[in-house]
């Protein structure tokens, strides 16, 4: 038995999946799994064959019950697809005639539903362990990089300090930066001061004209 939430380590070539979607446990690969048109077609013609007594079944009727049949099966995992084709419990031991369309996709929607509880369980539980799992810690390379990229696209312009003056070591450029920090807030705090010749114009655009 796998572990809860077993992650899909690496796809094989081989591998279709509904609507390209890539998996992220090995229950939700066999939710997604997809066969290719030509398995399709066989397993639809098998499972029609298995129906081939029908007196009803003229060949009109097959033809659309054919076409019908093999747009469902390929909604489907072929291992659901073989569970109801099964001649011992699928739908051909359940009744003598030709199934309609719609009692063929509520037994795939039948086979199908705990496969579909199982993946849900085990998303679920991927994505609770990560969402407990500690942080993962910040590598002194990736932090040096975002430092530098920062200095050198904004504060270094903001100290005004020139291009080709002595590189800095990081704690140096943290150190300038915390300066500069405690420079803007000081900034936010101190008044603004206008001259005379402007606080008259203010005064005037926010005195009511009559």
């Amino acid at each position: 038995m796998e572990k809860i939430g077993t992650v899909v380590r690496s796809a094989t070539s081989s591998a279709h999946y509904a609507n390209g979607a890539t998996p992220r446990t090995r229950s939700e690969a066999r939710v997604l799994a997809r066969m290719r048109p030509d398995r399709v077609m066989a397993l639809a013609e098998r499972f029609s064959n298995s129906f081939r007594n029908d007196p009803d079944l003229t060949p009109e009727r097959a033809a659309v019950q054919a076409e019908g049949i093999t747009r469902i099966f390929a909604s489907y995992p072929e291992e659901v697809v073989l569970e109801v084709m099964d001649l011992v419990a699928g739908l051909p031991s359940k009744q003598p005639f030709f199934p309609h369309l719609h009692e063929v996709k509520a037994a795939c929607e039948a086979a199908a539903a705990p496969l579909h509880r199982t993946a849900a369980r085990d998303i679920a539980a991927l994505e609770t362990a990560a969402l407990l799992a500690p942080p993962h810690p910040e590598p002194e390379e990736a932090r040096a990089g975002v430092v530098d990229r920062l200095w050198t696209n904004g504060l270094r312009a903001e100290l005004q300090m020139p291009a080709g003056e002595t590189p800095l070591t990081p704690e140096q450029k943290r150190q300038a930066a915390e300066a500069h920090l405690e420079f803007l807030k000081s900034q936010a705090a101190t008044p603004v001061v206008v001259g005379e010749e402007l606080a008259r114009k203010l005064a005037r655009r926010t005195t009511p004209q009559n």
